[in-house]
C-alpha cells in the first residue's frame, strides 16, 4: 500500500515496518522544557475545562465535536505552536490541525477498544506527555462470524508503546480499519507484539526500558522516545499536539523494574514478555483537523430589545453542570448521599459506568411508572436519545456519572415544580398552568416561545404530561448553556455559519 498523502519523504524512516504502513512513530519530538511548558499550561487550565469520564478525564480544546462536524473555536496561543509544527509536517495534506484533545490516565485507568468515528479520520496525531502509553489494536467484530466466540483477546492485534514525548500519527487503514484502547491496568507487559519495541527502547523479557535512541536508518527506524510518553486516541485541536493522557510532571514510569514473579515470568511456548508500571498519570495531547467550516452563508442569533423585556428563554438563572473533578477528588470529598448515588448509578450503568438511551428509557420509566399521581406515556427511546444527545459533553453517544447526576437532579426538581402547578392534580398541566411551570423553573419563555412549546410538547387541549415536560426542559436547558457557551462576550448574540449551526441543533 501507497503511503497516504501529504506525509514528507523524510518520513519513511520513522514507519513502523511491523504494522501496517499508515503507522508513523517519531521519538524525542519536543524536548524537555517543551514537556514541562505544556504539562504546566495544561495543570493551569480552569477545573471547568476538565470533564470526568470513567476510567479518564479530559479537556477539550478548539470547539465542540459533533458526530456532524465540529463547532469550532480558537485555540490558545500555548498550543498553536505544537498544532503548526506537526501540521507543517504534511500530516494533514496540507490543511492545519484545528483541534486537540488532551487525556488523563492514572494507574489503572483506561478505554475500551473503540473507534473515534468519520468525524476524526483519516489522520490522528498524538504527543504523550509525563509517562508512556501502551496502545492496543483489535480487528472489530465481525458480524457474519456468529458461531464463533469474538472476544478481545481472540481480536488483539498489535500494540505501539509511546514513549513520553514522542509523536504518533495515524492514518487511513490503521486508523479507520480497527479498534483502539488502552488497558486498566497497574503494569503494561511487553511482549513481541509491540509493533515498535525496538525502536521506542524497550526489550522483550527485559526489566527495563531501554532508553538509547536506535541510529536513524537503522532496522529499528526510529529514535525512542524517553520513558513516560502516553498514546493518544481522542482528537486534537486544529494544529495541536496529540496530547491524550496527562502524566504527573517528571514522571518516569517506564524505567522501573518489574516486580519479582510478574508477568515478565511466561510460560514455555509463550512470546517472552516483561512488565512495567503502567502511566503514572500519563497526558496526550492529540491533534486533530476536524470537520468544521469556516465559510458559507452566516447566520446571526441575536435578541431585539422588545425581545429582552419579554424574556427569551435565555435565563440568568439557567446554570452549567458541575466542574468535571478528577474521580479520587470527587470519592474522597463526596457526601454519604451522593455515595451512596454513585453505588446506584454503577448499578444501573453496568461495569461501563455510562448510560445509554435504552439504558435511560428503563430506568426513568421503571421509576415513573411507581408514581400514580404523574400522567405520562412513558418517556420514548426517541425523547431519551434527545436527553443523552443534549447532554453528552464528550459525544460518545451515553451519559457518564457527572452527566447522568446533573440530568438526575434537573429532574427531581423539575418534578416538584410539575407537582406545584398541577394545581386540578389531574396528574398533567393546563395550558394555563404552564407559563408559571416554565418560569419556576427558570424559563421564562416570551409568547412566541412559548407557543411554539405547547405545539410541540402539548397535546391537542394544550396540556402536557410529566414526560413531555421533562423533555422539553431537558433541551431547553441544553440549548441555553450552549448559547451562553457560544455568547463570550454576553452580548446576547452569537454568530454562527449554516454548517455549525446544523451541527449544533441537529444532534438533539
Amino acid at each position: 500500500m501507497a503511503k497516504p498523502e501529504g506525509i514528507s519523504e523524510e518520513f519513511e524512516r520513522y514507519i513502523v515496518k511491523d504494522a501496517p504502513p499508515t503507522v508513523y512513530y517519531i521519538p524525542d519530538f519536543i524536548t524537555e522544557a517543551e514537556e514541562e511548558y505544556l504539562l504546566q499550561q495544561v495543570y493551569k487550565a480552569p477545573k471547568t475545562k476538565w470533564t470526568q469520564l470513567s476510567g479518564r478525564r479530559l479537556q477539550n480544546w478548539g470547539g465542540l465535536p459533533h458526530p456532524k462536524g465540529m463547532i469550532a473555536e480558537k485555540l490558545p496561543d500555548w498550543l498553536l505552536s505544537y498544532t503548526e509544527k506537526i501540521s507543517g509536517l504534511g500530516a494533514f495534506a496540507g490543511k492545519s490541525a484545528n483541534h486537540v484533545l488532551v487525556n488523563e490516565y492514572k494507574p489503572e485507568e483506561g478505554i475500551m477498544p473503540h473507534e473515534d468515528g468519520p468525524l476524526y479520520h483519516p489522520t490522528v496525531t498524538t504527543i504523550t506527555l509525563g509517562s508512556h502509553t501502551l496502545l492496543d489494536f483489535y480487528r472489530p467484530v465481525d458480524q457474519t462470524q456468529t458461531a464463533v466466540p469474538q472476544t478481545e483477546e481472540s481480536r488483539y492485534m498489535l500494540s505501539l508503546l509511546v514513549q513520553r514525548r514522542s509523536l504518533l500519527i495515524l492514518q487511513e487503514e490503521m486508523y479507520k480499519c480497527y479498534l483502539h484502547g488502552i488497558s486498566s491496568v497497574a503494569m503494561d507487559t511487553l511482549t513481541e507484539r509491540v509493533a515498535n519495541l525496538a525502536v521506542a527502547g524497550g526489550r522483550v523479557g527485559s526489566d527495563t526500558i531501554n532508553t538509547e535512541p536506535a541510529e536513524p536508518g537503522s532496522d529499528a527506524l526510529t529514535e525512542p522516545a524517553e520513558p513516560g510518553s502516553d498514546a493518544l486516541t481522542e482528537p486534537a485541536e486544529p494544529g495541536s499536539d496529540a496530547l491524550t493522557e496527562p502524566a504527573e510532571p517528571g514522571s518516569d514510569a517506564l524505567t522501573e523494574p518489574a516486580e519479582p514473579g510478574s508477568d515478565a515470568l511466561t510460560e514455555p511456548g509463550e512470546p517472552a514478555a516483561t512488565s512495567i508500571p503502567a502511566s503514572s498519570c500519563p497526558l496526550t495531547l492529540r491533534v486533530q483537523e476536524n470537520r468544521s467550516s469556516s465559510t458559507g452563508f452566516r447566520l446571526k442569533l441575536t435578541r431585539s430589545a422588545e425581545e429582552q423585556s419579554r424574556g427569551t428563554g435565555i435565563s440568568s438563572d439557567v446554570q452549567s453542570p458541575p466542574p468535571r473533578r478528577p474521580l479520587a477528588y470527587v470519592q474522597a470529598n463526596e457526601t454519604d448521599e451522593e455515595r451512596k448515588f454513585r453505588g446506584v448509578f454503577q448499578q444501573l450503568a453496568g461495569d461501563d459506568m455510562e448510560v445509554s438511551p435504552q439504558e435511560l428509557m428503563n430506568i426513568l420509566n421503571k421509576i415513573i411508572c411507581k408514581r400514580g399521581d404523574l400522567k405520562t406515556d412513558g418517556f420514548s427511546i426517541e425523547s431519551c436519545r434527545s436527553m443523552v444527545a443534549v447532554m453528552d459533553s464528550d459525544s460518545t453517544g451515553k451519559l457518564g456519572f457527572e452527566e447522568f447526576k446533573y440530568l438526575w437532579n434537573n429532574i427531581k426538581k423539575w418534578q416538584a415544580i410539575y407537582k406545584q402547578f398541577d394545581a386540578d392534580q389531574s396528574g398533567m398541566i393546563g395550558a394555563s398552568e404552564l407559563p408559571g411551570a416554565f418560569r419556576a423553573a427558570g424559563f421564562p419563555l416570551n409568547d412566541q416561545l412559548f407557543k411554539m412549546m405547547i405545539r410541540r410538547y402539548s397535546d391537542e387541549k394544550g396540556d402536557m404530561d410529566f414526560d413531555n415536560y421533562i423533555g422539553c426542559l431537558v433541551r431547553l436547558d441544553a440549548m441555553c448553556r450552549a448559547f451562553k457557551t457560544l455568547d463570550k462576550d454576553n452580548s446576547g448574540t452569537i454568530k454562527v455559519n449554516i454548517k455549525e449551526w446544523l451541527q449544533l441543533t441537529m444532534y438533539s
